[in-house]
């Protein structure tokens, strides 16, 4: 393994580069093809026929529990809208990023019921086809233009724009041809406002090769059976855009313009004047933009994760919500519930990256989210408690760990080399190779560029006895690799805080057990504080010439603002610690903060917006004994005060794991009686 520097914390960032390249996801555009009808190529199987042209789809049977809907398939580059109370998807991209060909797009139709729990359908298909766009008028949904691969995966890239534009009417469960567009387009966005289809943006792809960009709208009378398109003028040359509806207004939003830039451009046409305004431009990433309007609001969201609105006479861009999961080349949907939905897309270069959660986000007056969000799924393997653990990006590992529910079960069986990660966007397990040595308890950070894990230190069986190691292992996510990191800790140590700072990794506190030293000897809490230079594998952990104010272990760690908060923990004798203590690195002097309502053990400590969160672990309730503690406390140091955000989480706390994952918590929990390992989503605000 080659060494890494200028480690910092881990951090997700969208940047200018990344959006070219995703942008082409959404941006690709394909070829003239027969709309007739034929079964999409799903993977999935039917369940029981519930009509002539209505199959009903089976439940995911590694999903126990899921607060969210979740699409059959994970797709972007797809339609979508809704039509009496039903969310319909069409078509899309399933296949691997830049990789198109006929094997990897859908011509699935699917629709979810809006209002009741009954799970997805699927209806008459069309022939494979993404980049196409999907509305709905009077009774019926229309899908327009689109691209098409005429290439198989082991063949030369053959993208083409089609004209296809077709009605389908759910009511019959037919699809029929509509008037076509002048020339093939995709890329592009189409919208249904009083009486009029309207198309913008996009370009005509043919042969994979020839690309021309449309520098004209096209508006089709849909109540006139013998109306044609009609060309209209349009002040921009841009692709992978959203539009919206707002009132007697479109909103063409972001995308990529001829030249190759991205564009936060904002254009807004007049449909009763026929003339183009500017907007304010759109304040984030522009890429694999979703866009969708009401009668007052223009909704969009890009890869950051933010849905923002924009009122037509406003004038500026507001932020409405964080979504859970951040998404590029997903859809937006109105429904008639005072509700955004956010369907499908994507976050990363990989399949496994794309997201099937179907998000709400309500928008009407007095409305609300829910704060928690729960997900329940077959565990992977039979670690129960203890386990290493890296997110990176929407993945979570795990790894290691212990098999048994009882607090001191250390035989050496109950140890554990076990690895898993798990695709959040998707909830699909995949296996990863196995940690080189069982072990619990380890802690890990994941470097700045994301691309190593390093785990260290932890408690494990040796043959003879269970005890703590000093071991340090780096973990290569591309390749799916463990090395040693030749620079291990001085002393064996489990229970104590690793983290990262100014392109070091620093080790606080913990403990180093042996059962083999003498009977008073067994136990030693370690004060000196340790670094080491976190680009160099090789950099042994030394002392950094700090020591704690006081022994402890099992302890929660956090890093904010330059400083370390060390809360909680046990010390000698099995005393909890009362005090919450604060290291500050620019001086390297310590100073303590006010203690939460209670002293717990074995706590997690998240850093996130400026606050700590403090949840998890076993504290004494009126002075009796440890039991879980299921509250989330909040420590805000610019009030210096502790509050409560959650009295009880709805899951069992004692063994949790608590992460920073898009601006909210996420917890993670093996510790279940059955096979199943718990996930939940809090979002402070």
């Amino acid at each position: 393994m080659r060494s890494k520097e200028n480690d910092y914390p881990v951090q997700i960032h969208f940047c200018w580069s990344m959006g070219l390249v995703l942008a082409l996801l959404h941006a690709c555009s394909s070829p003239t093809a027969k709309p007739t009808p034929q079964p999409p190529e799903s993977a999935i199987p039917p369940a029981k026929t519930t009509h002539p042209t209505v199959r009903k789809l089976p439940s995911d049977p590694l999903l126990r529990h899921s607060d969210t809907d979740l699409l059959p398939q994970a797709i972007t580059s797809f339609g979508a809208a809704e039509h009496g109370g039903w969310l319909y998807i069409l078509g899309g991209y399933f296949g691997e990023p830049h990789a198109y060909s006929k094997e990897g797009q859908s011509g699935a139709l699917y629709r979810l019921n809006l209002a009741r729990a009954s799970g997805w359908e699927q209806l008459p298909g069309i022939e494979p086809l993404q980049s196409v766009a999907l509305t709905a008028h009077g009774d019926a949904l229309i899908r327009v233009g689109g691209m098409r691969a005429q290439n198989r995966s082991d063949q030369p890239e053959n993208l083409q724009s089609v004209t296809e534009v077709a009605r389908f009417r759910p009511s019959i469960g037919r699809w029929a041809a509509m008037p076509s567009l002048p020339e093939g387009r995709s890329s592009h966005d189409a919208v249904a406002l009083g009486n009029t289809l309207y198309v913008l943006g996009g370009w005509q792809l043919v042969d994979g090769d020839e690309k021309k960009w449309h520098s004209t709208g096209l508006a089709l009378n849909l109540d006139d059976p013998s109306s044609q398109w009609e060309a209209f003028d349009v002040p921009f040359e841009r692709r992978a855009l959203a539009v919206a509806a707002v009132g007697d207004h479109l909103v063409a939003i972001g995308g990529m313009s001829s030249d190759g830039e991205p564009s936060r451009r904002v254009d807004i046409y007049d449909v009763k004047a026929k003339s183009w305004s500017r907007g304010p431009d759109y304040p984030a990433s522009p890429f694999g933009i979703g866009a969708v309007g009401t009668d007052e609001y223009a909704y969009a969201s890009g890869g950051d994760g933010t849905v923002y609105r924009l009122s037509v006479g406003n004038g500026r861009w507001e932020m409405v919500k964080k979504l859970r999961f951040p998404r590029f080349f997903h859809r937006l949907v109105r429904t008639s519930q005072n509700e955004i939905v956010v369907v499908g897309g994507i976050l990363g270069m990989s399949s496994k990256s794309r997201v099937r959660h179907v998000e709400r986000v309500s928008v009407g007056p007095g409305s609300t989210t829910p704060r928690i969000t729960r997900w329940t799924l077959t565990a992977p393997g039979p670690a129960k408690n203890r386990q290493g653990i890296f997110l990176r990006g929407n993945t979570l590992y795990v790894f290691g760990g212990n098999n048994s529910l009882e607090q001191h079960d250390f035989e050496s069986d109950n140890f554990l080399t076990h690895a898993h990660k798990l695709h959040l966007g998707m909830l699909k397990w995949e296996p990863m190779k196995p940690y080189p040595v069982p072990r619990q308890t380890m802690q890990t950070v994941v470097s700045q560029r994301s691309d190593v894990g390093i785990s260290v230190g932890g408690f494990g069986h040796d043959g003879k006895a269970a005890r703590t190691h000093a071991e340090s292992y780096l973990y290569d996510f591309d390749g799916d690799i463990w090395t040693p990191r030749s620079g291990a800790l001085p002393v064996p140590r489990s229970q104590f805080g690793l983290t990262r700072h100014g392109g070091e990794l620093w080790v606080f506190g913990g403990l180093d057990y042996d059962p083999s030293r003498a009977d008073s000897d067994h136990f030693r809490h370690l004060k000196p504080v340790l670094v080491a230079k976190a680009g160099d594998a090789s950099a042994p952990f030394i002392d950094s010439g700090v020591e704690l104010p006081q022994p402890r272990r099992a302890f929660g760690g956090a890093l904010l603002d330059g400083r370390y908060y060390l809360i909680g923990g046990m010390r000698d004798g099995f005393q909890l610690v009362d005090a919450c203590d604060v290291f500050e690195f620019a001086t390297k002097t310590w100073h303590t903060i006010p203690a939460p309502r209670r002293t717990r053990l074995s706590p997690q400590l998240v850093a996130l917006g400026g606050k700590l969160y403090l949840a998890g672990g076993s504290a004494r309730f009126d002075g009796g004994k440890l039991r879980p503690d299921r509250s989330i406390e909040v420590y805000d140091p610019a009030s210096k005060k502790w509050s409560v955000l959650v009295d009880e989480l709805p899951i069992l706390t004692k063994h949790m794991r608590m992460l920073a994952f898009h601006g909210k918590l996420l917890i993670y929990t093996a510790h279940t009686e059955s096979d199943e390992i718990h996930l939940l989503l809090v979002d402070p605000e």
